[in-house]
């Protein structure tokens, strides 16, 4: 009975280690997923919950991670009066700078016109860090 014990001591620990090694962004594929999670959140209309995933990404202190979340949802609600009723999202383009910056850019499709939202990566040693995220209704950032 004691063995058993810590075997499945052992085996919690392990599936735990793992659970939080899903976090870190080795690949430039994570990073994609991370903001693809976030571009879903902005599709149904959930601002607060993307501004959270994006604070919690970035480390945002409690005062910066308020204005990115008033800030997020003020924009999308701005151009739902704008542009009309949001009609979903679409991913736009990826650049890269070298192998240590990397940026998504997805739009935001409206009834009459698209806005963009584009989010920053920078690899620090073996992962990525979200460092900004950056939106606007300029279209030329999204070709």
């Amino acid at each position: 009975m004691k063995h058993l014990s810590i075997v499945l001591l052992l085996l919690l620990s392990v599936n735990i280690s793992s659970i939080a090694q899903t976090k870190e962004m080795i690949a430039p594929e994570d990073a994609s997923r991370l903001t693809d999670d976030i571009m879903m959140l902005v599709g149904k209309s959930k601002a607060k919950e993307a501004a959270k995933l994006i604070n919690e990404n970035m480390g945002k202190k409690k005062d910066a991670a308020k204005k990115m979340e008033a800030g997020l949802s003020d924009f999308l609600d701005d151009n739902a009066k704008k542009f009309g009723k949001l009609q979903g999202v679409s991913y736009a383009k990826q650049e890269e700078a070298g192998r240590f910056l990397i940026k998504f850019t997805h739009a935001v499709l409206y009834d009459k016109q698209p806005v963009w939202l584009s989010f920053s990566y920078y690899k620090t040693g073996k992962t990525y860090q979200l460092i900004s995220v950056n939106w606007g209704d300029d279209l030329q950032q999204l070709f």
